[in-house]
């Protein structure tokens, strides 16, 4: 038996072939005795198969395998998260109406608001402007200022050499 003539037989024995090649086929099996025992084996072989594997009819599942079927249950979640949760809660309610009394309290009270003027930060940077750069120009024309420089009569050493002077200085013509 070739492998194309086992496959029509495969083909026939699973009820793939068209009524006209399964008729050519019963002729040929009539022909050929030792391909029709063959045939009859393999489907003593299917049937025994089927039967092995077969569904049962109405028999009830046994209940270890639905209960590997079922999803696993849910756990709780653990009691101090939930408590974790409402302490959240209950501290952002507090920040949050403390907030708004806040609010509620300042705007009972317009004297304490009218009081506090919101220009304040301009006005004290001008005043103290005004008040204190007459103070640091004077100082800064007074003050004398030093340079130092080095000295070459002591290696290291550095002169301190004042713009003012102590005494006149010579004229020049």
């Amino acid at each position: 038996m070739t492998e194309s003539n086992a496959d029509k037989l495969q083909a026939y024995l699973d009820g793939e072939l068209s009524p006209s090649e399964a008729e050519a086929l019963e002729a040929w099996l009539e022909r050929h005795p030792e391909a029709a025992r063959q045939l009859e084996q393999w489907r003593r072989q299917d049937e025994a198969l089927r039967e092995l594997w077969a569904l049962p009819g109405r028999e009830p599942v046994p209940g270890r395998l639905l209960a590997a079927a079922r999803p696993p249950a849910r756990r709780a979640a653990p009691a101090w998260w939930r408590q974790g949760m409402a302490a959240g809660l209950v501290f952002a309610l507090g920040l949050g109406g403390g907030w708004y009394g806040r609010l509620a309290y300042q705007a009972d009270r317009p004297a304490v608001a009218a009081s506090a003027p919101t220009d304040s930060f301009p006005r004290q940077a001008a005043m103290a402007h005004v008040v204190y750069s007459p103070d640091i120009q004077r100082r800064s024309r007074s003050a004398p200022t030093r340079r130092r420089r080095w000295s070459p009569g002591f290696p290291g050493a550095c002169a301190a050499k004042s713009s003012r002077r102590a005494w006149p200085r010579p004229a020049t013509s």
